[in-house]
This record gives C-alpha cells, structure tokens and sequence, in this order.
C-alpha cells in the first residue's frame, strides 16, 4: 500500500499507527500516546498522554518489568499498564519457545 503525504506534519502518529494496522503490519498498542522502542528482547515505553494501555508483543514472551523486577501477567500476547505522563517503563521479553 501506498500513502502520499504533501503538508508537512500532516501524518501524525495515529494515523501512522492506523495505516500500520489497516495494511497488517505489527503494532505494539492499538492508539497513540505512546513511544515505544523495542527489539526482540527489549521494549522501552515512554507515556506521551496517561492513561492504560494494552501492548502487544510480536510473540508468546514472557515480560519481567526492570523496575519492580517482577513479571507482568501476559493474557495470550498482550499485557496492561497504567501510565502517568513522562513515565517511562523498560521490559525484558522472554521468548517462549514452543516444542
């Protein structure tokens, strides 16, 4: 798919996520408000708006949050956070291998 984009600023990041979801790319939460940085063990999740979110993981994983050392609860592959503004959360994501 394609998407042509002329004024400048003009795609914002829930129409970036939108178009990602809409044409079957990953996504790791369905709205904005979010910045997230990740890497197939990693996710960084920094809160531009608070609120909760559901965030998706691109596989069955594990989830140990490196603040509070503890594992979030993983419901299929997604799990919940409530965040305040300027809050950033790191994760470690333990990939589950299937046998």
């Amino acid at each position: 798919r394609r998407v042509y984009v002329a004024a400048p600023g003009s795609l914002s990041p829930g129409l970036l996520n939108r178009l990602a979801r809409e044409s079957g790319a990953y996504v790791a939460v369905d709205g904005d408000g979010l910045q997230i940085d990740m890497n197939g063990d990693f996710m960084s999740v920094h809160c531009l708006r608070p609120g909760r979110y559901t965030l998706h993981l691109p596989f069955a994983a594990k989830v140990r949050n490196l603040k509070t050392r503890q594992f979030e609860r993983v419901r299929g592959n997604s799990f919940d956070v409530e965040l305040t503004a300027g809050e950033t959360r790191r994760f470690v994501i333990i990939r589950r291998i299937e046998r």
